[in-house]
């Protein structure tokens, strides 16, 4: 019974995060990164033993699940749909971001925990002119969590596809418009 630890417990996690932004018509920023790594924590009287990890294999299947082609198609769906209120719409930045975090911790006294961290956002912002006035409208929006009922597809185009892209856009060049007015 000397060599016995009194209580063990380790923790793992696999992360993934994308970023892509359209901006005059083209993409200006695209991101794309993933990590995992494992960590188990001895405890035996008053040692206590920590040892940790990255896990190659799981960061690279994380990194796999990208659906880059995809998303950038729908960014730039709703561009267009912005820039279709006609010559006073001089700047369209459509955004896409997301962070997919799985936690798995067990210890020895039995207990185990899994869990999913899921936070995806989209974001249209809109300047319209008029002579030397610029005003500016936007739209977002955002999702924490896996939605209910999960159809299989991959997370990123399940969320995109559950909101009306067309329509935020049109909104957000809608009221930039609107603001021109404003004076």
């Amino acid at each position: 019974k000397k060599n016995m630890i009194d209580f063990k417990d380790s923790f793992k996690e696999v992360y993934s995060t994308n970023s892509i932004v359209l901006e005059d018509n083209k993409i200006d920023k695209l991101f794309s990164g993933s990590d995992a790594g494992k960590a188990v924590r001895s405890i035996k009287g008053e040692e206590i033993d920590y040892e940790f990890s990255t896990d190659q294999e799981a960061k690279n299947a994380a990194l796999s699940q990208n659906n880059t082609e995809e998303i950038i198609n729908i960014l730039r769906k709703a561009n267009e749909a912005a820039r279709s209120f006609g010559t006073k719409i001089k700047q369209v930045t459509v955004s896409y971001a997301d962070k997919i975090q799985s936690v798995e911790i067990e210890n020895s006294s039995g207990i185990s925990v899994r869990d999913a961290r899921i936070r995806t956002r989209f974001l249209i912002n809109v300047v319209a002119q008029e002579e030397e006035i610029l005003q500016t409208g936007y739209e977002t929006a955002g999702r924490s969590g896996l939605p209910a009922g999960r159809q299989g597809k991959p997370f990123a185009l399940e969320f995109l596809t559950s909101v009306n892209i067309d329509k935020l856009s049109k909104q957000a060049a809608q009221r930039a418009l609107l603001m021109l007015g404003a004076r």
